[in-house]
């Protein structure tokens, strides 16, 4: 399965607060934005929506400046240096194991998929962030020690 065909894109998580949850807390938000829009203070509007008081009041005075926009979910870090379409070569190459790509062993680790992802994309990444950058395409990391298994099917080494 190539980077396009993936339903995982990289940075589709942006930030330790899965993409579904992120929409749960915008909506919640976004309800405050409507109940303050109604005069509702923000000490009811964290009682009915089950937050603190703080927070609250943190959301009222972001709407009271800048509308219900600034309740919206934001993007969490820098954009990824690397398209989703450039990693669908990454993981073809993944694929086709270890030994196809010229190590000795089919055993897939971090620094040989990073010094992969350098050589098709040119972009470099320390080893850590590749575990990330793994998860974000839809690869996990099997309780088997050496496989690493594409979300809906596929295997190879790790």
């Amino acid at each position: 399965m190539s980077g396009t065909d993936s339903p995982h894109t990289p940075r589709q998580r942006r930030s330790a607060t899965t993409a579904p949850r992120a929409a749960v807390l915008e909506e919640r938000r976004l309800q405050a934005a409507e109940l303050f829009a109604t005069g509702v203070r923000p000490a009811e509007v964290a009682r009915r929506l089950g937050v603190s008081r703080q927070a609250a009041s943190v959301w009222r005075e972001r709407w009271l400046r800048q509308g219900a926009e600034a309740l919206a979910a934001r993007q969490v870090g820098a954009p990824n240096r690397v398209t989703a379409e450039q990693f669908g070569p990454v993981e073809l190459v993944l694929l086709g194991g270890a030994r196809a790509s010229g190590w000795e062993t089919d055993t897939w680790t971090l620094g040989r998929i990073t010094e992969v992802i350098r050589r098709i994309t040119g972009v470099s990444y320390h080893p850590g962030h590749v575990w990330r950058l793994l998860g974000d395409m839809g690869w996990t990391r099997q309780a088997t020690p050496s496989r690493w298994v594409k979300s809906g099917g596929a295997e190879t080494a790790a």
